[in-house]
């Protein structure tokens, strides 16, 4: 595990993001874990849960762009959903912002000259 990102949700529980298997790990408050949610993503990296609580945003540098998964009411990962796809930039972090926004902080990719 390669270890990148970490938000808590309201009931103390901690989803990290991987980005070395590309997944997203959830840890509940006893210190069990698990992988949370699978899906191929391009280098998962910073993450945001939704002020609701019922989605979680990934930062995905490779995409790149944001991806966002409901949160079922059992606590599982429902299926990805890519919010934002834009080429030129790098996303890094995502801040949680009011439900229906979404913001990423982005570098552009180093460009070198010959």
């Amino acid at each position: 595990m390669t270890p990148n990102y970490a938000v808590v949700d309201g009931a103390g529980r901690v989803y990290v993001s991987d980005s070395n298997v590309r997944g997203i790990y959830r840890f509940e408050l006893d210190g069990s874990g698990e992988l949370w949610c699978d899906e191929p993503f391009n280098f998962a990296n910073g993450l945001a849960l939704a002020p609701d609580g019922r989605s979680l945003t990934v930062a995905e540098t490779s995409l790149p762009g944001l991806t966002r998964m409901p949160i079922g009411a059992d606590g599982s990962a429902g299926p990805a959903e890519t919010v934002v796809a834009r080429s030129g930039v790098l996303p890094d972090g995502v801040p949680a912002v009011p439900v229906g926004c979404s913001t990423s902080a982005a570098t552009s990719p180093a460009r070198s000259s010959a």
